[in-house]
């Protein structure tokens, strides 16, 4: 298992965004759920599968705070906003607007400024 203080490689990297694209979906179930009367069946499906997602997530999350620091997982948390206009856009044919698309580059930048600082 590599140290905490090595810094980010591509497999810890990977591990880490395949945990906040599952986190991601969350949002996905949630928005589907909320079209449905609330208490129906297809309500309480929906959101148990919200609810499911995140349990999953707890557990990658686990994993990954084993493989690096807490600073670098959370900071590359905020690449859910990118997954979640991704989302937006394939399941519900939302329109990505151009300030949406700078918001996503400016966490990238930071995500990789942090990841950066983390390798040394």
């Amino acid at each position: 298992m590599p140290d905490k203080n090595e810094g980010l490689d591509l497999k810890q990297f990977s591990i880490i965004q395949g945990a906040v694209m599952v986190y991601s979906f969350c949002g996905v179930f949630q928005k589907l759920a909320s079209r449905h009367p609330f208490l129906s069946w297809s309500f309480i499906l929906l959101y148990g599968l919200s609810i499911a997602v995140l349990f999953v997530y707890a557990l990658l999350w686990q994993m990954v705070l084993k493989r690096t620091t807490l600073t670098v997982a959370y900071s590359n948390r905020a690449i859910a906003m990118i997954w979640s206009l991704v989302w937006s856009a394939f399941f519900f044919q939302e329109v990505i607007r151009w300030n949406q698309v700078i918001g996503a580059i400016i966490i990238c930048i930071g995500v990789r400024e942090v990841v950066r600082s983390a390798n040394g």
